[in-house]
């Protein structure tokens, strides 16, 4: 009698066991799943987090785009794309799956005008932008570039006057390297760069490029004003850099040599018939 207690105590146990266990894990599976997408709301500690890291990747694909290296030019403009492009997917993927911003969820609704809105609306935005990026980019990296590459070639070629002459045009343009060639399609994949992460674009080209010009402006007209109050601490050893300028010679011979340099030029031309 014991053992058939025993039994049905283990047979109750062991279907207890099948039965509740997957619905233990049922619902553990819902509440992990209910915790992970709410991870990246609007105002989480992980949605700053994924903001900050998205930033940083997207600066660096802008970056990468902006480089103008002539032995991996290819590499970092593919580089530069793959990286603006995934991070942007990735982040609006994360957002539609563990936060609150459903952006795709528009795409397989009633409402899908809306999402393709934003569609055309970001790439014209990003087109906008790219035009005082490339402006300022061939300004600033280009033609420096360009005007270093021409200066190296006429130097080695001898040519003094800086006009590049006939017999050599064609030798130059195949010096080139293809970034330098006066062809914008050469930077397509750069603009392509700069337009998918045009939000970076235009915060970088307005805090570096913009800002930075400013500040260096505002530098160069207190340069000035910094010097002086730079050197006040500096006023007992000052010296130490100024050399001292040689005596001047006495007047008498200063004199002497005037005379007898008169008299020399003199006795080479005669006595005056004057």
């Amino acid at each position: 009698m014991v053992f058939w207690w025993i039994v049905g105590i283990l047979a109750v146990g062991a279907m207890g066991y099948y039965w509740v266990m997957p619905a233990v894990m049922a619902i553990s599976f819902v509440a992990a799943w209910a915790w992970v997408t709410t991870l990246f709301v609007v105002g989480a500690p992980l949605f700053w987090v994924l903001m900050i890291a998205s930033f940083g990747l997207m600066l660096s694909a802008v970056e990468m785009a902006s480089w103008l290296d002539e032995s991996s030019y290819d590499h970092y403009d593919y580089y530069g794309n793959m990286m603006a492009f995934w991070t942007m997917a990735g982040t609006f993927l994360l957002l539609q799956l563990m936060g609150d911003i459903k952006i795709f969820s528009y795409l397989f609704s009633a409402q899908w005008y809306i999402f393709l809105a934003y569609f055309i609306g970001y790439f014209i935005l990003g087109a906008i932008v790219s035009l005082p990026k490339l402006d300022v980019y061939t300004k600033k990296v280009v033609r420096p570039a360009y005007d270093n590459h021409r200066d190296s070639f006429l130097k080695r070629n001898m040519i003094a006057d800086g006009v590049m002459p006939d017999s050599l045009k064609d030798k130059w343009n195949e010096s080139l390297p293809r970034h330098l060639h006066l062809d914008v399609k050469h930077h397509k994949n750069r603009l392509i760069c700069w337009m998918i992460v045009w939000p970076v674009t235009l915060f970088w080209l307005l805090f570096r490029d913009v800002l930075l010009d400013l500040w260096n402006h505002v530098y160069d007209m207190l340069s000035t004003v910094y010097q002086r109050i730079f050197m006040r601490h500096f006023k007992d050893v000052a010296s130490d850099f100024v050399k001292t300028p040689p005596p001047a010679p006495p007047a008498d011979n200063v004199g002497t040599d005037v005379k007898l340099e008169a008299e020399t030029v003199t006795a080479r031309r005669g006595p005056s018939t004057y």
